[in-house]
């Protein structure tokens, strides 16, 4: 009979037992509950089910009966009381539950009066006492009430031993662990967690330690189908992961060895599943040292899948801050003078922020200079030599094997849609003919470097000696070329929200320039099913783009014509009241003009007002250049972002002059003391000005100035990678 039907016979059997003589449990009718029940099940002999313990060996016979008892237990139970009793097998485990929550609590004193049952607990005061540490308490209701000390006390299914754990109190831990046997020890809460993974969440290292010298079995224990040591990986939990990372391996080496024949394939499959695991989750948090220690062990799981289906290949595929340094140019100069040993951890070893000092007296040099060194710039080399193991393994892999080939194309791909330089070099340079590899769209790796516009890498397989005609065939169920796909907009994750339309589109220019001299001239005029050539598929995949990016100059542009415009005004009235300021005194009629030709700063501020004057004027010229414009493709490319640059740059220059002849017309005018006086509101009148061009203008500024001026970086060849 197959479970199923098992289950349905129990189920159905059990209204075939009357259930009037039984009341609803609620726990103040305890008693009266348990003389019923007790009543009820001896008289259809299943008493023996809770009398007696379970048989070592049950029959079919045995657990049915054990079935029907459980059931009508949970029958009878309010539903407040269920998650106390959910998932607890035999039936005797729920009576004794039950007896634990309702059975005793008349015994107790005055203090365990008051509030006793929640939503949460069904003994708040117990939970508050071992939540804060208070042992006395504790042990004062345990002596009382044994059966709580292995009893679940929350609805979520934890035991004290949990709830110590959980709340970091390693005294109660240890007082618990000293009256537990190791059964207790290995409970799990309703989430499937052991005392030793609430140790690992809450990065408890010394009750982690208490915990597993009781029970070393622990750390093969799963949580959400990962051992502690994995665990601990995945929440960063440095400490944790040297202290069971060797104690894990050497209890799976034991478990593997205790497996019969016939299991023993599907037990080492699970062991190297959980190392998988273990090492991909190291790769994730950027543990590379002890992820380097683990893959020196056992190479064979460079393509092991861990419990979400990913290699330790694909993970390091898609970890770019692995081989991103952090620290400053200087910084890594430094480094390399003081010439640093980056080591690997051995097992058990730490080497986290806390003791970097340990890692300065490895160094070869004095480093009492170094007042802090980046933990990622020591990860850094690690990395590096993790992937280069991981590649000697990968070069001996058969390509043609059909899984092989396909989880090699996912990872690589993988790799280049998220811009893993240093992956996708590495991965070639040991195994070039993986330039070579398709998915099921016919798309190769320089398609997919195309796609998602990662230049680096295309500039990569671009200077490989490698045949191109392979790399570059493509032809799909639209007759479109490798220039159609080039064509096509880039994917939403690759649009630079911070550049500007204008920007974004002289990209998307430039990147269809470069791939359209790259390839041969007879694909630029080649159609597809819609009758485009690359171009016209262009037009109409970056419309919307091209409108934004015109609108986008053309209000840049008004903007600062409006604002060359109020300098020029005022530049010309400060530059046709100069001849005033020379002027003489007339003692006859008692006129008195003030004579600045000999002041000092006097030249000072005609020059001023003569370079704001002129740069406002070319300012003004320089962006109506813009505004007038007819913004063709070549136009985006060269002349748009040159003109608006050049705007920008007289624009500044302008302003900057006109603040300088106001401030050289206080110094001028003001003398002696009052100068001191007048000199910090004067200067005062650099701020908004320098506030709006860093603020508002300034990124314009730089990224037009760049895309002009700057170095090509996408036809930059890059030579010598191999």
């Amino acid at each position: 009979m197959t479970p199923l039907l098992i289950f349905i016979y129990s189920y159905f059997s059990l209204y075939m037992i009357s259930t009037e003589d039984v009341p609803m449990l609620t726990g103040d009718n305890y008693k009266s509950w348990k003389k019923n029940m007790e009543e009820y099940l001896s008289e259809k002999g299943l008493w023996h089910h809770i009398s007696e313990p379970q048989p070592e060996e049950a029959e079919y016979g045995w657990v049915e009966q054990d079935l029907k008892v459980l059931m009508k237990i949970e029958e009878t139970c309010d539903r407040k009381i269920h998650p106390y009793i959910k998932s607890l097998s035999p039936a005797k485990v729920i009576w004794d539950q039950l007896a634990v929550m309702y059975g005793k609590m008349d015994d107790f004193g005055p203090r365990w009066k008051g509030k006793v049952s929640t939503c949460y607990t069904w003994c708040l005061p117990f939970f508050n006492a071992i939540a804060t540490g208070e042992w006395s308490k504790v042990e004062e209701f345990v002596n009382k009430n044994r059966g709580t000390l292995t009893a679940r006390i929350t609805v979520n299914g934890e035991t004290p031993l949990h709830i110590a754990a959980k709340f970091g109190k390693e005294s109660i831990v240890k007082e618990l662990l000293l009256r537990m046997d190791e059964e207790s020890v290995k409970k799990r809460a309703l989430n499937e967690a052991t005392a030793l993974h609430f140790a690992v969440i809450q990065e408890q290292l010394q009750i982690a330690k208490v915990l597993v010298n009781k029970v070393e079995a622990l750390v093969l224990m799963k949580f959400e189908n990962m051992t502690a040591v994995a665990l601990a990986a995945k929440c960063r939990h440095k400490d944790l992961v040297a202290y069971l990372c060797p104690i894990t391996l050497k209890e799976e080496d034991k478990f593997k060895g205790l497996a019969k024949p016939k299991d023993y394939e599907c037990v080492s499959a699970e062991i190297d599943q959980n190392r998988a695991t273990l090492l991909t989750s190291l790769i994730n948090v950027n543990f590379f040292d002890e992820a380097l220690d683990i893959f020196n062990r056992f190479p064979n799981l460079v393509l092991t899948e861990d419990i979400h289906g990913k290699t330790a290949v694909h993970s390091l595929a898609r970890n770019t801050s692995a081989f991103r340094r952090s620290s400053w140019f200087f910084q890594r100069r430094i480094y390399s003078c003081l010439n640093l040993k980056f080591f690997c951890n051995g097992r058990g070893r730490n080497q986290d922020e806390e003791n970097l000092n340990q890692a300065c007296e490895e160094m070869e040099a004095p480093t009492t200079c170094l007042k802090k060194i980046n933990p990622e710039d020591l990860q850094y080399p690690n990395a590096l030599r993790l992937l280069d193991k991981i590649c000697v393994e990968i070069s001996v892999i058969d390509i043609n094997d059909a899984q092989s080939k396909a989880l090699m194309t996912s990872t690589i791909f993988s790799a280049i849609r998220i811009g893993n330089v240093v992956f996708v070099t590495e991965m070639l340079r040991y195994c070039p003919q993986f330039a070579y590899l398709f998915d099921d769209n016919d798309l190769g790796i320089i398609h997919q470097a195309i796609i998602h516009r990662r230049k680096k890498i295309f500039n990569l397989i671009d200077s490989m000696d490698l045949p191109r005609q392979k790399m570059v065939r493509y032809r799909s169920s639209e007759k479109e070329n490798i220039l159609h796909i080039t064509a096509k907009r880039a994917p939403i994750d690759r649009l630079n929200q911070k550049h500007s339309p204008a920007k974004e589109l002289q990209n998307e220019l430039r990147w269809f320039k470069l791939i359209g001299n790259t390839v041969p001239p007879t694909l630029q005029d080649s159609v597809n099913n819609k009758g485009q050539t690359p171009a016209m598929l262009f037009m109409e995949e970056h419309k919307e783009l091209w409108n934004d990016a015109k609108q986008w100059l053309k209000d840049t542009a008004n903007s600062g014509m409006v604002v060359a415009a109020l300098v020029a005004s005022v530049m010309l009235s400060t530059a046709l009241s100069l001849p005033s300021l020379s002027g003489t005194g007339k003692a006859d009629t008692g006129e008195i003009h003030i004579k600045f030709t000999n002041h000092n700063h006097f030249y000072n501020v005609v020059i001023a007002t003569m370079i704001s004057l002129f740069f406002a004027s070319a300012s003004l010229l320089s962006f109506l250049s813009v505004y007038i414009s007819h913004q063709t493709g070549d136009d985006f490319l060269h002349h748009l972002p040159r003109m608006l640059s050049m705007g920008l740059l007289f624009l500044y220059i302008s302003v900057s002059a006109m603040i300088a002849t106001f401030i050289t017309t206080i110094f001028m005018v003001f003398r002696n003391g009052i100068v001191k006086v007048m000199l910090p509101p004067a200067l005062l009148a650099i701020i908004p000005v320098l506030a709006f061009a860093a603020l508002s203008q300034f990124p314009v500024f730089k990224d037009m100035l760049f895309s002009s001026y700057g170095l090509n970086r996408f036809t930059k060849r890059r030579k010598g990678y191999f």
